[in-house]
């Protein structure tokens, strides 16, 4: 996995919400950084909660949903885009997740 923390620390400024971080948080974030695999139809985290995670999708593919007040489910996007973050809101402001994040393909 140190090989995959390297290739993070590389392309970690070309993440918009880690572009203007100073060399030293790039090593603590890298330090810290886990690597995950998420199977087809996993729940990466749920509406209304509060998990203290960041995502960043490295290969596969997710859906964004909400549910309504008719309790449906409502697809808001799809992102396949390598590089994409999740949950930053919710992480940084200490707020609870206002949708739902789950995989659609295997993802990493």
């Amino acid at each position: 996995m140190t090989n995959a923390k390297e290739k993070f620390e590389q392309i970690c400024t070309h993440i918009e919400i880690f572009k203007k971080l100073r060399a030293v948080e790039v090593i603590h974030l890298v330090d810290n950084i886990q690597f995950v695999r998420f199977k087809n139809g996993e729940v990466l985290f749920s509406q209304g909660s509060s998990q203290k995670q960041l995502f960043i999708l490295v290969s596969g593919s997710v859906v964004v949903e909400q549910k309504n007040e008719f309790d449906e489910i409502c697809v808001l996007a799809t992102f396949e885009k390598p590089l994409t973050s999740f949950g930053e809101v919710s992480y940084l402001t200490h707020s609870v997740h206002s949708t739902r994040l789950r995989a659609i393909k295997e993802n990493t």
